[in-house]
């Protein structure tokens, strides 16, 4: 359990899921354990590692503006729980956003595509 003066961080990454005060990951691929964590005025994000490999979760106010450097990326549009988001794969390097009513996600890592938007599909807020 980490606490600080704006949030607090249950850390039930038992396997295959992750629960804190903001968010739900209910998945998460085997292995990765949460390395990082924190908190901003209008958001949080959330590291997780595994040998090599990582991904991280930014979530931020729908109000805030996200820029993504898409050049010689290759982009692909699809659908996040009914939501339209951009996954852009560069250099090994796959980033995936969207947002709902309230906010903007943001997954980056060096995971598999396929499990980057696993982990978003099974994302609650």
């Amino acid at each position: 359990l980490e606490m600080t003066q704006q949030q607090t961080i249950l850390n039930t990454n038992a396997g295959d899921t992750f629960t804190s005060d903001e968010i739900t990951l209910d998945y998460i691929p085997d292995g990765f354990q949460l390395t990082q964590s924190a908190s901003y005025e209008t958001g949080f994000m959330l590291r997780f590692e595994h040998d090599t490999l990582y991904f991280s979760l930014k979530v931020n106010k729908l109000e805030d503006t996200l820029i993504l450097d898409t050049e010689d990326a290759e982009v692909k549009h699809i659908q996040i729980n009914g939501c339209e988001a951009l996954l852009s794969v560069k250099e090994n390097v796959n980033i995936l956003v969207w947002h709902d009513e309230f906010n903007i996600y943001r997954l980056v890592g060096n995971i598999l595509e396929k499990d980057l938007v696993k982990i978003a599909q099974h994302l609650k807020s």
